[in-house]
């Protein structure tokens, strides 16, 4: 299953990642900074950018089925997509 990991540079995101890879799952990150060299599997998809725009969160989430989304202190509106 494709699956999107937000803030996967932070604290939870690389267990998060490293466990869906782990279970053979393809993962995509979706950060604002680069994650540390080899803080990542190698064969994850690293999307950069900010999750308060919309437009980029559209981009990162196009063609994948689930949403690993870790916000502890964030709110933000993301349009529904069809």
């Amino acid at each position: 299953m494709n699956v999107l990991v937000t803030g996967a540079t932070g604290a939870v995101g690389p267990c998060v990642v490293w466990a869906l890879c782990q279970a053979g799952h393809t993962v995509r990150t979706f950060s604002l900074d680069r994650p540390a060299l080899g803080a990542l599997p190698p064969n994850v998809d690293e999307q950069i950018g900010d999750i308060t725009d919309p437009s980029a969160v559209q981009s990162a989430i196009r063609a994948w089925m689930q949403l690993f989304i870790w916000l502890p202190s964030c709110t933000l509106s993301i349009p529904r997509l069809n």
